[in-house]
């Protein structure tokens, strides 16, 4: 067992020993009958039955690791799963050298070869071909890339190696890519 699990384990302990006592306080006002009961005493049982409902919220979450009552913690939901943050700094890189990117060994590249390398990045993922054209035409290595991204350089690494197989079968498939 790992040391954070040790305190959530405590913490559970612990607020299942103070919502004993709560409970157990609340009771005993509880058994005062009502046309007796100070108005402090009211305002008390008030407060014990609040403070026992958030126990028992917290123990439940303590407990699940999730929020009590989704379906789904936040953890595994596809949305976030699926979710992909771009870095505006690497989409700004490519707005302002366009003119440079699109510049192959002096000559211009024409429409027809920029729609063949779109189709090719066509099956990437927007993390995948930023990663691929960092690395591939900003020439930047997977370290820095990491660093733009704030993401590991392994899960970089994955992306160009995952992209690269993508784009390699696009081309060895797809007749638009095959067309010359």
């Amino acid at each position: 067992m790992n040391k954070g699990a040790g305190y959530v384990i405590d913490l559970i302990y612990e607020y299942k020993s103070s919502l004993k006592d709560l409970k157990t306080k609340k009771e005993i006002i509880k058994s005062i009958p009502e046309d007796k009961r100070t108005a402090q005493e009211t305002y008390d049982l008030k407060m014990y039955g609040s403070m026992i409902s958030d126990h028992e919220l917290i123990i439940r979450w303590l407990v699940r690791g999730r929020e009590p009552g989704a379906k789904r913690g936040l953890d595994r939901r596809s949305v976030y799963q699926n979710t992909v943050k771009s870095n505006n700094d690497t989409l700004s890189f490519f707005n302002n050298k366009r003119k440079e990117l699109n510049q192959f060994d002096g000559k211009e590249v024409s429409v027809w070869d920029n729609e063949r390398i779109e189709d090719a990045l066509a099956l990437l993922t927007v993390r995948e071909k930023d990663v691929y054209l960092l690395h591939e035409v900003g020439v930047y290595s997977f370290m820095e890339i990491a660093e733009m991204m704030y993401i590991k350089k392994g899960t970089v690494q994955k992306h160009y190696e995952r992209s690269k197989r993508k784009i390699e079968k696009r081309i060895s498939e797809s007749l638009f890519c095959l067309a010359e």
